[in-house]
């Protein structure tokens, strides 16, 4: 028979062991049926996944009371509790995978260790870890690269949960057994405590005190460092979930859940805006997970059954902060390590092991959101037990096809574009390749389109994609549509006339979008509609169109099946460049206008050239403005003109004019 369920030390209860002897009991008492390793459920984008299960420690009893941690490589290092039958007493142990095999040590093997390890890695890597014996003496063991230094931060502590902060200083929360009396009664106690080390020795404070408190707990650092502690409440009738933060000056306690026996197993984590995340085991034997939604708490029920006296269970969160949790099915036959994450609709629950009777001790880390598990599986029939690891391993596959192939014809080349597939076959799609037959000439793109060169004009081509991961190329796509590259159709477009204006338009083929002001050759894809419309600048009239088009229109359809020629034609207007103002009368030469004009009238011009010579010669005062619009609207401009002007007789004031 195992050692007794708890040992006391000069009145020092370690109630720690209650819980270790709990574990046993049942492990001894439950046989188990053999049973295969679940395959896990398949994201779309993974072809297959599997967990991949590895026995780290095993031989007599070894693998209680562990704990893991990946480092930056993926590795994965695990603390942990072996009993040895002969010396009857317990060792602390660590492991770690070094890429080829697993590395075990023994941390500390002074008298009864390794109670309720709790495992960190600094910035360098290097495990830091924390634990109690059975005195229940609080321990932190940190590696330095080649020795163990070990230091006893309290003698009255237990179940530590260990956090280092941003600069690798250890943070611990615990709690600390003792007993009162209570009319002549024995009454145990504990308090929640909290320690960190400041640089100089353990600063220790009392989260709450009074009762039966901290039993259970987990530690988890906010992004400002700052402590918040899930924990159980022993209670007077039945125990409570509760929750404390670190404000700066004073912890803040709430109560989470107070529904039945709850609170056993609560393990903690922050979410990306420091919200806690909570899972543990309700009054109900359920496994809940609860979270802190502005100021009241939010629940579900992960699992309804799966606990009995407790509930063995390590909390994550993943890259989108939605929960994954491992824990130890106790209620259902054969009892089994189970794995539920949260898809962000409903819980998705596997089987990760059901021989023996694995999981009631079990620990969860996840790295680039792929779940690894450490965990002491009982060798049923014997009272040992085995240290396993297993994680969440996909297997990698080719990518899916890709998907609507489509081909659009240039000249000497032709443009495909498609779908991505659905599968990336669980790695990355680095490229795709485009392949047109005949000829098997291919493209290599790293999305869609691509374009295919060296292609013979005339010629029908289809053309097939594949996608390409670190295994491998996908199968060929189905066949695309067939085109036949053709070399470009040539529009000639001329301006005409003695005015000036722009062309402008689109195509459905290349080059799409048109615009022009000048005469020019311009290629289109074979095919193509264009559509085109004329416009005149200032002081010029759109007369009409000549060749492909021909009218007085100034919008223009035409085909590109062939080469085209088209002229448009822009005419100056000649009959409004003056105005004698509050008439109706337009003249196409100040001259003209003058000589229709009565004394004290106002000639206005356009802001544009008059070659004439401007004679005054009548007994009347006039006003020339120039620099005028088409519209007569303002006069921003100036008026050039390109002759002589001679006042024979009366008066001409004028406004923007120039002399040439």
């Amino acid at each position: 028979m195992r050692k007794s369920i708890f040992r006391t030390a000069g009145m020092v209860a370690v109630v720690c062991m209650l819980f270790l002897e709990l574990i046993v009991t049942l492990r001894e008492a439950r046989g188990r049926e053999i049973a295969g390793v679940a395959t896990g459920i398949v994201p779309a984008n993974i072809a297959a996944i599997i967990w991949e299960s590895q026995t780290v420690d095993q031989y007599g009893d070894k693998g209680a009371d562990n704990s893991l941690a990946i480092d930056a490589s993926g590795y994965p290092h695990i603390s942990y509790r072996e009993y040895d039958w002969w010396a009857m007493t317990d060792y602390l142990k660590y492991a770690y995978w070094n890429g080829t095999k697993w590395d075990i040590q023994y941390v500390d093997w002074t008298g009864d260790v390794g109670f309720n390890s709790s495992l960190a890695l600094d910035g360098a890597g290097r495990p830091c870890i924390s634990y109690h014996d059975n005195q229940a003496r609080l321990k932190y063991a940190r590696w330095d690269g080649s020795v163990w230094n070990i230091t006893t931060i309290s003698y009255a502590g237990g179940s530590p949960s260990l956090v280092l902060d941003s600069s690798d200083i250890p943070h611990i929360s615990y709690f600390r057994p003792y007993y009162v009396k209570i009319d002549n009664l024995v009454v145990l106690q504990a308090d929640l405590m909290y320690a960190h080390w400041d640089g100089q020795q353990w600063q220790v404070q009392t989260v709450e005190r009074g009762g039966r408190v901290g039993e259970y707990n987990s530690l988890a650092l906010d992004h400002q460092g700052r402590p918040h502690i899930a924990y159980r409440d022993f209670g007077t009738a039945s125990g409570k979930l509760k929750y404390a933060t670190w404000d700066g000056s004073l912890w803040q306690i709430q109560t989470v859940d107070d529904q039945g026996d709850a609170g056993k197993n609560p393990s903690l984590a922050l979410d990306s805006a420091d919200r806690p995340c909570i899972s543990y085991m309700g009054g109900d034997y359920s496994l809940k997970y609860a979270t802190l939604v502005g100021n009241a708490w939010q629940f579900q029920i992960v699992d309804e059954r799966p606990g009995m006296y407790f509930l063995p269970n390590s909390l994550a969160l993943d890259s989108e902060d939605r929960p994954c949790i491992s824990y130890c099915d106790q209620f259902h036959v054969p009892m089994s390590l189970k794995y539920a994450a949260w898809d962000g609709s409903m819980w998705q629950i596997q089987t990760v092991d059901s021989v023996g009777s694995p999981g009631m001790s079990n620990s969860l880390a996840l790295d680039r959101n792929n779940p690894h598990i450490s965990y002491y599986e009982a060798i049923d029939g014997t009272g040992g037990g085995a240290l396993k690891y297993v994680k969440f391993e996909s297997v990698v596959t080719v990518p899916g096809v890709p998907l609507n192939v489509f081909a659009t014809a240039g000249n000497t080349q032709a443009t495909v574009s498609f779908t991505a597939p659905a599968s990336d076959g669980g790695s990355a799609i680095t490229s795709y390749t485009a392949t047109a037959y005949p000829g098997m000439i291919t493209a290599i793109g790293l999305a869609s389109p691509i374009t295919v060169t060296g292609l013979i004009n005339g010629i029908s081509y289809t053309f097939t994609v594949t996608a390409t991961n670190e295994l491998g190329p996908s199968s060929a796509s189905s066949t695309s549509n067939s085109v036949i590259p053709q070399a470009p159709l040539v529009l000639t477009l001329d301006f005409s006339g003695t005015g000036s204006g722009t062309v402008t338009g689109t195509a459905t083929g290349s080059p799409g979008i048109l615009s022009f002001n000048t005469s020019g050759s311009i290629p289109f894809t074979p095919g193509s509609v264009v559509n085109l419309h004329a416009e005149a600048t200032e002081y010029s009239l759109f007369s009409n169109w000549l060749g492909a088009c021909d009218g007085t229109n100034p919008d223009c359809v035409l085909t590109m099946d062939n080469d085209r020629n088209l002229t448009v034609i822009f005419a100056k207007d000649i009959e409004r460049m003056a105005w004698i103002d509050g008439t109706v009368n337009y003249f196409a030469a100040i001259q003209l206008a003058y000589d229709d004009a009565l004394s004290h009238a106002i000639i206005k011009a356009w802001g544009t050239d008059f070659v004439e010579n401007l004679t005054c010669n009548g007994s009347k005062d006039l006003i020339l403005k120039g620099g005028y619009d088409m519209l007569y609207a303002s006069n921003y401009g100036y008026t050039t003109l390109k002759g002589n002007l001679v006042i024979q007789s009366g008066s001409l004031t004028i406004e923007r004019l120039v002399i040439q």
